[in-house]
């Protein structure tokens, strides 16, 4: 792949990551396979990190096993239709320390279309200490779709070359 692709690639992967805070997550347990919606955001590195309540099923899915999926669609008022997507397989692994307020800060404004005045400094802290759970999935592999300009083949996206490539675009 010539490196204008890979650059008008790594340009649609972030379009479609900033366009929407809402993903699937996808957890395997005893019971099967278990799809959730989840709100997410990511990091600089294409970490990606999520909220959620550490009794839900998925969240008990991941102390047990830790690869999980996740699947962000671009909302179809911005692609046409459901024609953009982004499916990324990773390790999950619960997250603590000081780090946990700025990720729930970013959670925040990416929710609320960046209204700071939602966010309330030690929500994180809070949330923590009434059973919630920060998740941080690590990906291994992220494949791209995009149906306006590659038909229905996904592309593997190099996550090395979109952390170098993303410094250029926002």
């Amino acid at each position: 792949m010539s490196e204008s692709e890979e650059f008008e690639i790594a340009k649609h992967v972030i379009s479609c990551l900033n366009s929407t805070p809402l993903a699937v997550l996808a957890t395997n347990d005893k019971g099967g396979i278990w799809g959730t919606p989840v709100y997410f955001t990511h990091d600089d590195k294409f970490d990606f990190y999520i909220l959620s309540n550490s009794k839900s099923r998925h969240s008990r899915a991941i102390k047990k096993d830790r690869e999980v999926a996740l699947v962000v669609v671009m909302p179809p008022d911005l692609s046409g239709g459901f024609e953009v997507g982004i499916q990324i397989a990773g390790v999950a692994e619960e997250m603590s320390g000081k780090e946990i307020e700025d990720i729930y800060r970013q959670r925040i404004l990416k929710i609320t279309g960046n209204k700071a005045d939602f966010f309330n400094a030690g929500g994180a802290q809070y949330i923590m200490t009434s059973g919630g759970m920060f998740i941080k999935v690590v990906p291994k592999l992220i494949m791209y779709l995009d149906r306006r300009y590659h038909g229905s083949d996904s592309r593997k996206v190099s996550i090395k070359r979109l952390v170098q490539l993303s410094r250029y675009i926002r």
